[in-house]
């Protein structure tokens, strides 16, 4: 299970860390508006109000020790890019940030971002993807080639074990979780059973998870 804190919770934000505790995660949901806060409580690990560019506050709920950090409000320049430097003197392992344009996202790069998003692109490219391959469903974009989806469970991999399967070596994908029927399997062990009405959500390379929605792959 990974730690995840995700600062400004505006459509993007608030998408994204709702569907990174879904898929099992702790997950900091952070804005400085309480009434957005107390909405997504329930959803997440945790949920504080406070402003997103306070360093003493950020540490004062422990945001150094997650995974990583999802800066999801780019209005404001100079907050994110604060809370971008703030979140660097944290130790922070991971920073993403979303970005408004390229000149944002340079400056973003030259403070160690990792990773900027254009979340309107990349949904974009997503629902491209979404709407050519109807038996896979794109959960989260996370860059112009890795996506967490969902697609139905192979023929081949029926009745047949996750450590059979050998899925992150053959596939190089990452099985997150398994859905069956009302029930959703949540970080699933190795000798979980694939069963032939389950869906798989997955986190790899698309063309890979595109390649098993369309059942075109050999094993």
């Amino acid at each position: 299970m990974k730690q995840f804190a995700v600062l400004g919770l505006g459509t993007f934000g608030y998408s994204l860390a709702k569907t990174l505790y879904e898929l099992g995660n702790d997950v900091y949901a952070i804005d400085i508006r309480e009434d957005v806060v107390q909405s997504i409580a329930d959803n997440v690990t945790y949920a504080v109000a406070m402003d997103m560019a306070d360093i003493n506050a950020l540490r004062s709920v422990g945001i150094d020790e997650v995974d990583c950090a999802i800066i999801a409000s780019a209005k404001d320049l100079s907050i994110s890019l604060m809370t971008a430097i703030n979140l660097q003197e944290l130790g922070v392992q991971t920073v993403y940030a979303k970005a408004r344009d390229e000149v944002q996202a340079r400056v973003l790069r030259k403070l160690g971002v990792e990773k900027v998003i254009f979340p309107e692109q990349e949904m974009g490219t997503s629902l491209a993807h979404t709407l050519t391959d109807s038996t896979l469903l794109d959960l989260l974009q996370l860059d112009p080639i890795h996506t967490i989806s969902e697609i139905d469970a192979p023929k081949a991999w029926h009745n047949r074990s996750l450590i059979e399967l050998n899925i992150r070596s053959e596939h190089k994908l990452n099985v997150l979780a398994i859905k069956r029927g009302t029930e959703t399997i949540v970080n699933p062990t190795a000798q979980e059973i694939i069963l032939p009405d389950d869906r798989i959500i997955a986190m790899g390379e698309r063309i890979r998870l595109a390649k098993l929605a369309q059942k075109k792959v050999s094993l």
